[in-house]
């Protein structure tokens, strides 16, 4: 049966003793989110929802996947994602490195990565669902107005709405590489 194990040694090494994270806890915006003691148990904590709840998942997610009903326009998710889902967000980990002003926890963004790297490692499928929530909520806090960061960025942040990316083109489907579409 495959299984996961979050390379935690290997992270807190290049987080501690190569990048020295804990270093950014001396700036104002992460002194209490860079410490060395949040930096290291907001690891334990990913890890164990990794490997505890979001590997075993990965199989189901692969063979049965998502599925659109067009009659009722809704999405099904992969039996158990659903409340796999709602453990991650309560734990709050939809929030890590989004802004306090939205309800996130402003933790830097090296340890966001860090900690979506555990996710992703565990259940690719599942890590998509706050990776691209999290591309919606990074393109609208640098540049969207505050009429739409006001109506938006709490509701992603504290994982009440998801973001998407719907992309195709005839021929070539989710290969970006083939996508020849210009925006005008």
């Amino acid at each position: 049966m495959p299984s996961y194990k979050a390379p935690l040694d290997d992270m807190r090494f290049v987080l501690n003793e190569v990048l020295d994270v804990s270093q950014l806890a001396k700036l104002d915006s992460f002194k209490e989110v860079a410490d060395l003691e949040t930096i290291n148990s907001s690891l334990d904590m990913v890890a164990e929802m990794a490997e505890e709840v979001l590997q075993p998942l990965n199989v189901v997610g692969d063979k049965e996947g998502c599925k659109f009903d067009p009659k009722t326009r809704s999405v099904t998710t992969p039996p158990g994602f659903k409340e796999a889902y709602k453990k991650f967000k309560d734990a709050g980990f939809t929030s890590f490195a989004c802004s306090p002003e939205y309800g996130g926890l402003g933790m830097p963004v090296v340890m966001s990565t860090a900690l979506s790297e555990i996710v992703s490692s565990a259940n690719f499928s599942f890590g998509l669902y706050p990776g691209l929530t999290h591309g919606v909520y990074t393109a609208l806090e640098a540049v969207g107005s505050k009429e739409l960061k006001d109506k938006y960025l709490s509701k992603l942040v504290s994982g009440d709405w998801s973001g998407t990316m719907c992309l195709t083109e005839s021929g070539a489907g989710t290969e970006l590489g083939l996508i020849e579409t210009t925006a005008t």
